[in-house]
């Protein structure tokens, strides 16, 4: 069984993502006929989660398995993940259980082998959690905002059209959209200075900025700002 759920938890001191009261999870409960179906799934899937990690949030984890004192209650092991966080702490972003056969003792879940014998389930669990997100921002983020990787930033690129003269409107707005054209994201929104624009999007971890104003049009070139890299952009 895979499934998304909400869970809720009595926690006085809450903690945005990472400890909440409520959070959505990612949960499976496979059942297995042999212990070694059971071990295979739990490790392949702290693979995937360390995969995920890598390829699509650019975080680098140490995947591993828990000391016998922190498995979770019940399991023979505990994989897990560990993401080392910007302020150089490790947050555990996702775990993988070999359950064996308590919890299906416990609860009676037997299936018919092929022998015609009833036998109690070898049982995995794996689990990640909205505090996955918790650890992206923890990771990429800083003290302005958010910093987000490629895969997961659904905006790559924001162009600033600059212009104080109603005769520079429509020059800047061409230049613009013609490199909208290209990139295919423009703030074109004329009730926010660009100021305000500048501190919205890189709150919002947008990664590259784009500055086109009535001078860069004369001279054909416009103003870079990235977002990893504070201060003023460069004219290219």
């Amino acid at each position: 069984m895979m499934q998304w759920a909400n869970g809720t938890r009595w926690e006085m001191r809450t903690k945005l993502f990472i400890r909440t009261l409520e959070f959505l999870w990612q949960e499976g409960h496979p059942a297995h006929a042999i212990p070694e179906e059971a071990e295979n799934e739990a490790i392949q899937m702290i693979d995937i989660y360390t995969k995920f990690a890598y390829e699509q949030a650019a975080i680098s984890v140490i995947a591993g398995r828990k000391s016998k004192v922190e498995t979770f209650v019940g399991a023979n092991k505990t994989y897990t993940i560990e993401v080392m966080m910007g302020y150089k702490k490790a947050l555990q972003a996702g775990t993988s259980h070999n359950l064996v056969q308590s919890f299906s003792r416990a609860f009676g879940t037997q299936f018919l082998d092929e022998t015609g014998q009833m036998q109690h389930v070898w049982r995995t669990s794996s689990v990640i959690s909205t505090r996955f997100v918790g650890g992206i921002i923890m990771t990429h983020g800083d003290d302005a905002g958010l910093m987000l990787p490629p895969r997961l930033a659904p905006i790559q690129v924001l162009i600033v059209p600059i212009w104080k003269k109603d005769e520079e409107k429509v020059v800047v707005l061409n230049a613009a959209f013609s490199v909208k054209e290209v990139l295919r994201t423009a703030d074109d929104s004329e009730q926010r200075t660009p100021g305000w624009k500048f501190n919205f999007w890189e709150m919002r971890g947008d990664p590259l900025r784009i500055e086109i104003g009535p001078h860069d049009v004369s001279s054909e070139s416009v103003m870079i700002s990235r977002r990893d890299v504070p201060g003023m952009g460069s004219r290219e």
